[in-house]
């Protein structure tokens, strides 16, 4: 449901008219979309005629949410990068967070999967290298005594 909720709001911002499809000159405005950051006009305009299944220059909802589904790239856009890292350390800024150096100057820890486990061993040793005994710990604790 949350993310019907959220294809719906996104396709509700672009319909400027309200008439609950979408223009040509209406779906330009996805480049400013979190999913199309920075999308040059012609690939806004490649997109648009991929969605636009029945070809008739419109884009319903229901086009637009079969789009949604079946895209796989949950994964930001080489081009959204930059963008969302400013976003993500302003409002850290903004919140009082900061990322520390970890081990070799790196800021923060590694984005792997271990990102906890490297974390609570900075914390814990001063040192990231110590994570697979952190973790070994840890999931000796969640299983129990034998």
């Amino acid at each position: 449901q949350e993310d019907y909720d959220h294809i719906l709001s996104e396709f509700a911002s672009l319909d400027e008219s309200g008439d609950n499809k979408l223009s040509r000159s209406e779906f330009d405005n996805a480049s400013e979309l979190p999913e199309f950051l920075g999308m040059s006009h012609d690939d806004i305009s490649h997109l648009f005629d991929k969605i636009d299944v029945d070809h008739n220059n419109f884009i319903d909802f229901n086009e637009f949410m079969a789009y949604m589904a079946r895209r796989k790239d949950h994964y930001s856009l080489p081009i959204q990068v930059s963008p969302e890292k400013k976003r993500l350390e302003k409002n850290m800024h903004l919140l009082g967070f900061q990322l520390c150096r970890t081990d070799n100057g790196r800021v923060g820890v590694e984005g792997d999967g271990n990102c906890q486990f490297y974390s609570i061993s900075w914390q814990l040793f001063s040192t990231t290298n110590r994570h697979m005994e952190v973790r070994s710990k840890i999931i000796e604790h969640l299983r129990g005594p034998a």
